[in-house]
């Protein structure tokens, strides 16, 4: 069986707001995506 893991990026409200392939992960890329999450007005 071939089961592509995937690692979501969720908000403080539960929406998805990134879905990443583990094949392809990018760990800078998410440190980014994650920091600009916390950025957000309202987040704190």
């Amino acid at each position: 069986i071939d089961h592509p893991a995937r690692l979501y990026l969720l908000d403080p409200a539960g929406r998805v707001r990134e879905i990443y392939s583990l094949s392809f992960f990018d760990e800078r890329q998410a440190f980014l995506d994650i920091r600009a999450l916390l950025r957000e007005p309202g987040l704190r």
